[in-house]
């Protein structure tokens, strides 16, 4: 499946593909930061 979102990402314009990489980049780090303060809270 991972292979197919990279072929049809190089499909397209690669500005999107780099857009899109770094807005997923931004969330999956921003998730990580709040999911690490949760854990802080909880201990």
């Amino acid at each position: 499946i991972i292979i197919y979102v990279i072929f049809r990402l190089l499909k397209k314009p690669h500005e999107t593909v780099l857009t899109k990489l770094s807005n997923l980049l931004k969330i999956s780090m921003a998730a990580e930061a709040e999911y690490i303060k949760f854990l802080r809270r909880e201990h």
